[in-house]
């Protein structure tokens, strides 16, 4: 008794480890053995019993001189031919009644597993022999299966699915974590760069845009992959709604600018004008005399006047700090009271 226990111990055992899955998504072949921090996975929902009713009817083809073949019906909708070299025996289907379950892990898979599994025949395809007499191929299906592959290749047989109960531990899953430079969970695997193309085809989530997908590789770093949709419309509407800000503060500042335009340059009449940055450069041109050169912004603070052309870039654009031009004497007023009146007489008298 003790030697078929201590035997029933290693089976359970082994049972219960992850097996070495080399992930398919990734070049560099990441083991699981080198991921951490696994998380047990559970049935997270109440498990759903399911019925199937198997049954064969011999059929005719449209044309006329084509032979008879059987046809497999499930809970009344055709699957495919009968399979006559598959694990259930045509003698069985007069009907055969299967039982199922269906439920839902805590990673977010559904799992489907019946008490047997029924192959049929999708498709026949003409293929050549070395000889070059052609022969029939037929390509098969399980419509329903005894068995289940979930995650990290684990599996579940019937016998098992149809004791598990709300709750029960069915196996292990992992966060999204960094090995070897990629960000993998076992199952997925992202490199630092986007995926371009087709490549997206090897994910179950629309592509990320290029503009999000620094932040969607910071976030989903510890995320597990039950996470991983909401997390990629988290990412894009927060970069949404940071580009809305961004266009709406532009918009605003752009309106202020043009505010600053109408007032302080009397419509603009003359002048050329120049955008660097937060500020505006008015190149104010003077008949027979030297342009003057205004600088200003859409802010409430001092419009300045220059001489030369290179100095006023250069405060425009931060080079030359506010402390800098008024020591080397440039001519400033504050906006307020009628100071667009002083500044034309400035302008006209300079």
């Amino acid at each position: 008794m003790n030697k078929n226990r201590r035997f029933l111990k290693r089976d359970v055992d082994a049972a219960n480890q992850a097996n070495q899955l080399l992930l398919p998504l990734d070049a560099k072949r990441v083991n699981v053995e080198t991921l951490s921090k696994a998380r047990i996975v559970i049935i997270a929902d109440p498990i759903e019993q399911l019925h199937g009713k198997v049954e064969v009817r011999k059929e005719r083809a449209s044309h006329e001189r084509a032979k008879t073949f059987y046809r497999v019906y499930f809970n009344g909708e055709p699957v495919g031919r009968y399979d006559s070299q598959g694990p259930v025996a045509y003698r069985e289907l007069r009907p055969l009644y299967l039982h199922g379950v269906r439920f839902k892990l805590s990673d977010g898979q559904t799992v489907t597993v019946w008490s047997r599994t029924v192959t049929v025949i999708e498709r026949w395809e003409s293929k050549q022999r070395e000889d070059n007499s052609k022969y029939w191929f037929p390509h098969t299906k399980a419509f329903v299966s005894d068995t289940a592959t979930m995650r990290l290749d684990r599996k579940i047989d019937w016998a098992t699915a149809n004791k598990l109960r709300r709750g029960d531990q069915v196996t292990i899953e992992y966060p999204f974590q960094w090995v070897k430079g990629r960000l993998t969970n076992g199952v997925l695997s992202f490199g630092p760069e986007r995926p371009n193309g087709n490549e997206w085809r090897q994910y179950p989530i629309d592509p990320v845009p290029a503009a999000c997908w620094d932040d969607f590789l910071d976030g989903l770093e510890g995320k597990f992959l039950h996470e991983l949709l909401p997390h990629r419309t988290h990412v894009i509407a927060r970069k949404q709604e940071e580009q809305s800000e961004k266009t709406q503060k532009l918009s605003a500042r752009q309106e202020g600018v043009k505010r600053v335009i109408r007032s302080a340059m009397f419509k603009g009449a003359g002048c050329e004008q120049v955008v660097l940055g937060r500020n505006v450069l008015f190149i104010v041109k003077r008949e027979k005399r030297t342009p003057l050169y205004v600088v200003d912004n859409a802010g409430v603070g001092r419009v300045y006047v220059f001489k030369t052309e290179k100095y006023a870039r250069d405060f425009a654009s931060g080079a030359i700090s506010r402390t800098q031009a008024i020591k080397d004497g440039a001519f400033r007023l504050v906006h307020a009271g009628k100071w667009e009146s002083r500044l034309a007489r400035v302008l006209q008298a300079g």
